[in-house]
């Protein structure tokens, strides 16, 4: 879950008889908690709504925990978009009723294969193509764009490198491109398979690092950063891990 989520989430709930809620006063609601009068109101209203939601695909025993995980999200993205002067909807301007395309990024080639550019147009460059030539953006606002990162397994969802694109497809001034008024400016939505990392990427061998480097090692406050984000267990452990998740029914 991530304000992009919750964003959906959000614009997929009835609204009452006051009309929208816009969702950055929304998350400023959240970030900062109610005080009194009749937006705050709607908006406790609206907090409640998603906690329903929250509820339904969660579980009420988890529900809360849940919730509070939510609001710690949300209130660290919005101080990361406050420092970096972004809004904290990220500007998107469609909701849970607009088309959206889905497509990996190398769908469409030039038939030189693009994997260099004397060879022809990157397949990032002949997806805009398609975008242009065809005016998809006309009934389709969103793109969401199945991951580009290099990769070396289960294609493209064992993510060698976040920060990277793939170069067979193309790099970030394409992605740039590709969102661009000359494609029909299209919402990117990224996919980013945070759940999903392969044993070469940087974050991966870091948190591999961090549980085996002594605390007396230079770089050990460097990793530290990488507590946890890799969960690695034996088969026994595999087994039981198995067996509570089926009975929590996830």
């Amino acid at each position: 879950m991530n304000t992009a989520h919750m964003k959906v989430l959000f614009d997929s709930m009835d609204k009452n008889s006051t009309g929208r809620i816009d969702f950055d006063e929304f998350v400023n609601f959240i970030c900062s908690g109610p005080t009194s009068g009749p937006q705050v109101q709607d908006k406790s209203q609206a907090w409640h709504a998603l906690r329903g939601r929250i509820g339904d695909c969660y579980g009420e025993s988890k529900c809360a925990a849940t919730m509070e995980l939510l609001r710690d999200v949300v209130a660290e993205h919005a101080d990361l978009c406050r420092t970096s002067g972004m809004s904290l909807g990220g500007g998107a301007n469609y909701g849970p009723r607009d088309a959206c395309i889905i497509t990996y990024a190398n769908t469409f080639t030039d038939g030189a294969g693009g994997v260099t550019r004397p060879s022809g147009k990157m397949p990032i460059r002949c997806l805009g193509d398609f975008l242009t030539k065809y005016e998809i953006t006309k009934t389709h606002k969103c793109m969401h764009l199945l991951p580009m990162f290099p990769w070396d397994t289960d294609r493209g969802f064992s993510v060698k490198d976040y920060y990277k694109v793939e170069p067979k497809y193309g790099d970030w001034d394409d992605i740039i491109y590709l969102a661009s008024e000359a494609c029909g400016a299209p919402q990117l939505m990224f996919d980013f398979v945070c759940n999903h990392a392969s044993i070469d990427n940087p974050m991966v061998q870091n948190a591999l690092i961090q549980r085996h480097l002594p605390e007396s090692h230079p770089k050990y406050a460097e990793v530290q950063r990488y507590k946890d984000f890799v969960v690695a267990y034996g088969e026994d452990v595999a087994q039981k891990t198995s067996a509570n998740l089926h009975k929590s029914n996830y």
